[in-house]
């Protein structure tokens, strides 16, 4: 996901809001125990008192390189931090998800699963060769 660059939130809900708040600041960024592993995004967002707000446009993607220092798969964390317009913490949030490995992939949903299949292809493989009688 990393290497095609495909977001890893699909979106946000930012729900429980008491009063409106213009000009209010959402950071997410996704972490491991060796730090950020695409940097954070920041949204600026108004909020209206009593509705959810739903951001599709996060547009979070993981860093390829970082990405890259992952050999095995680990813990890590989505982390959500909105602050008013004066910089004042209002609300925090996080969920647990697992870091894989640049060689693993999941198959969970079926679609993304297909399409990180094909990124898995490596033409110049020698079990390729292997396979097609050409040499190498």
């Amino acid at each position: 996901m990393a290497h095609c660059r495909i977001p890893v939130i699909d979106h946000v809900t930012i729900d429980g809001i008491a009063e409106e708040l213009r000009g209010a600041v959402l950071r997410v960024d996704v972490v491991s125990a060796e730090g950020s592993l695409g940097g954070p995004r920041e949204l600026h967002v108004d909020l209206t008192a009593g509705k959810p707000t739903i951001l599709r446009d996060l547009n979070l993607a993981l860093d390829p390189a970082a990405m890259l220092t992952v050999e095995d798969q680990r813990p890590g964390r989505i982390e959500a931090v909105l602050r008013d317009a004066t910089g004042e913490v209002l609300i925090k949030g996080s969920r647990d998800v697992n870091i894989l490995a640049a060689n693993q992939w999941k198959a969970a949903p079926l679609q993304l699963g297909l399409e990180m299949l094909a990124a898995h292809v490596q033409p110049n493989a020698s079990a390729i060769s292997a396979l097609t009688g050409l040499p190498s």
